[in-house]
């Protein structure tokens, strides 16, 4: 958890306390004794939800490599835990996930399969900004039809080359679409 996450949640929790209060009773005007744990859970539960939201947004930076990049670099994690080389792909990024077409026995794809869905991934070359996410094969056509709209129109000289390759192969299983999503 970074700094800043921490340090809102203790400054969400620390104000929460202070208008909660603590022991038997409570300290807001009008409340009753038992309304007071319910404050509580409701308090902490508002506070999770913080904590969670913070922690999945990507950075500034990241958000705005994702939308001006051609590449990202994977690396995926090994038997080891160590991560791998990091391989530099084509993608597709929805504002929540970013996406990739690769076929089913890329190292990326049989270390998923294998449990092992950590990833970091590194945004416009290899020392580009980078965060940590979650990798799983998905099956949805609407999606595949997504990445396939935007490679053609964000590698037009490479894609004429490639696009049959992407649409047959999704439909055979020759490839499959992997969404990494940010932790």
């Amino acid at each position: 958890m970074s700094f800043l996450v921490r340090e809102q949640a203790g400054a969400t929790a620390r104000a929460t306390a202070a208008c909660i209060g603590s022991g038997g009773g409570s300290k807001v005007r009008g409340l009753s004794t038992e309304e007071s744990p319910v404050r509580r859970i409701a308090a902490l539960v508002l506070v999770l939800a913080l904590v969670a939201t913070a922690r999945a947004a990507l950075s500034p930076e990241v958000e705005r490599a994702l939308h001006e990049a051609k590449y990202v670099y994977i690396k995926s994690e090994r038997k080891s835990g160590e991560l791998g080389k990091a391989a530099e792909i084509w993608f597709y990024y929805d504002g929540k996930a970013v996406y990739v077409g690769t076929p089913p026995t890329s190292w990326r794809v049989r270390r998923i399969k294998r449990g092992r869905a950590r990833t970091r991934i590194a945004v416009g070359k290899a020392d580009g900004p980078s965060f940590e996410a979650r990798g799983e094969v998905v099956h949805d056509a609407a999606v595949e039809q997504r990445l396939m709209d935007e490679y053609a129109r964000k590698y037009p000289e490479g894609w004429a080359r490639f696009a049959d390759k992407f649409r047959d192969g999704f439909k055979s299983g020759d490839r499959v679409l992997v969404r990494y999503t940010p932790k």
